[in-house]
């Protein structure tokens, strides 16, 4: 039994670090194929690494720009949005989004929010859920570590540091914890998507006989709401509610 386990976990880590080595191995022919103007072919490279399962920022972030250089610009700005969801506050990511959204057709004012709102928003995108995720982890591998000093050493001055360092780790914990908790509730109540339409006619109630209230273009942000035969329910940027119906579009998340 012991030696099916190893044959197991070893065969397990070989196909592992194989993906790895090849996801490694197609990121580098595909950034070569970027700087060589082979722009869609450095398209098909990271995604093939993606379907693999292997995320990174740098990854949907080069995916972005080579669909940028071929002008497909709800791709790009998909594939930003996805480099977002896992680094926040990468700025590199943020500018290159803010050109690709400046090219699209609908152009919205977004909704005006207080300044003690924008300094909740700087603070909730300093770090993504995974991150205050692993921020739970080393903190808690802190308190164990500041506990074991706490019980084998004698000296006083020790036991102090020990116990000093418990609870400073067990609050930061807490606090990491919560942090990532209130997130994750925040991502998984709204549902953000691209549209992948051209042109896509919206309405202000889920009923087609109704004129089209507007017009959206590929390339825009949307909020998902609520579903209703084939309508969907969306928010716009500036804080508009219409319905569309059988659109083409991507969810971030």
């Amino acid at each position: 039994m012991e030696k099916l386990i190893l044959i197991i976990v070893f065969c397990w880590t070989s196909l592992t670090f194989g993906f790895q080595e090849n996801a490694i191995q197609n990121f580098d022919k595909a950034n070569q194929a970027y700087n060589n103007a082979k722009y869609e072919l450095a398209e098909n490279l990271y995604n093939s690494i993606i379907d693999e399962g292997q995320t990174s920022v740098e990854l949907y972030y080069n995916l972005g720009n080579a669909y940028i250089k071929q002008n497909k610009l709800a791709e790009a700005i998909y594939a930003y949005e996805k480099a977002l969801a896992l680094k926040p506050n990468a700025k590199f990511v943020q500018e290159n989004l803010k050109y690709a959204e400046n090219m699209t057709i609908d152009q919205f004012s977004k909704v005006e929010i207080s300044d003690f709102q924008k300094l909740i928003n700087r603070f909730n995108h300093l770090l993504s859920v995974d991150q205050w995720a692993y921020l739970v982890v080393t903190f808690v591998i802190l308190m164990a570590l500041s506990f074991v000093l706490y019980l084998f050493k004698s000296e006083s001055k020790f036991k102090r540091l020990g116990l000093s360092l418990f609870f400073i780790s067990l609050i930061l914990a807490s606090l990491s914890f919560w942090q990532a908790n209130r997130l994750s509730e925040t991502f998984l109540s709204k549902d953000y998507a691209i549209l992948f339409d051209d042109e896509i006619e919206v309405f202000s109630e889920p009923n087609q006989r109704n004129e089209a209230v507007l017009t959206l273009h590929e390339g825009t942000k949307v909020e998902l709401l609520s579903k209703f035969n084939n309508f969907q329910e969306i928010k716009l940027p500036d804080g508009t509610v219409v319905w569309m119906r059988n659109a083409n579009y991507k969810t971030i998340q």
